[in-house]
């Protein structure tokens, strides 16, 4: 019976973590306290497993120190070259043969793993995963550059909470200088009012006067 094969697996987010970590400032080495802190992880046996399979894809050497596959694997330009170099020298060439491509199959990909390897649909799932991860080589910064930048939510409603409330009636009267009489009429619709007023004939120019510079005063807020 051939023995069972085993390929390395590493979360995707935790993926994008060292790199930006190391595109930042490249440490000389790598251990378990500096995964722990980096992936906020709460057991040494984690950090540990991650170390195990970044030695295996060749970012770490077997004490630990970054690579100059791992410089090559951080810069941008040269990150699609390094994942290419990960897949050769950790992949046998009938994998790379059946997915040549960065439109792969996930769940015949998934399907070799459980096969060659003997393990379940959790396991064979995280294999999967990376090996997708190098097969596409490209950066998800850069996708994440060439996107609409995301708005300022929370400033956002702080602004449309403001416009709403000076655009409120009731606050526009509140906080207004004007007459009340005129400021309500400015933030009311247009209204079409018809007044009928009966003047006595004996009434004297300076009481008629006097009548229109009440209505005036109360209806629009002028004085007469």
């Amino acid at each position: 019976m051939a023995e069972k094969q085993n390929f390395p697996v590493f979360s995707e987010k935790n993926w994008w973590a060292l790199k930006l970590q190391f595109k930042s400032s490249m440490p000389s080495s790598v251990n378990t306290n500096f995964l722990k802190t980096l992936f906020s992880l709460t057991s040494n046996k984690a950090a540990d497993t991650c170390i195990f399979n970044l030695k295996r894809l060749g970012l770490l050497d077997d004490d630990g120190k970054t690579t100059t596959l791992a410089n090559e694997w951080r810069i941008d330009e040269s990150y699609g070259s390094a994942c290419n170099k990960m897949l050769t020298s950790t992949y046998p060439a009938e994998l790379l043969a059946l997915f040549p491509s960065k439109d792969v199959d996930r769940t015949k990909l998934k399907s070799w793993f459980m096969s060659q390897c003997g393990v379940g649909d959790n396991a064979s799932g995280q294999m999967a995963a990376l090996f997708v991860l190098l097969r596409r080589g490209e950066i998800e910064e850069a996708k994440q550059s060439s996107s609409k930048p995301p708005t300022n939510r929370k400033s956002d409603k702080k602004e449309n909470a403001s416009l709403s409330k000076n655009n409120h009636p009731e606050n526009t009267l509140a906080n207004s200088t004007e007459h009340p009489a005129k400021a309500l009429a400015r933030s009311k619709p247009n209204l079409h009012i018809d007044l009928q007023i009966h003047i006595s004939p004996e009434s004297t120019p300076e009481q008629i006067e006097t009548i229109f510079a009440c209505m005036a005063k109360h209806l629009y807020g002028e004085e007469k």
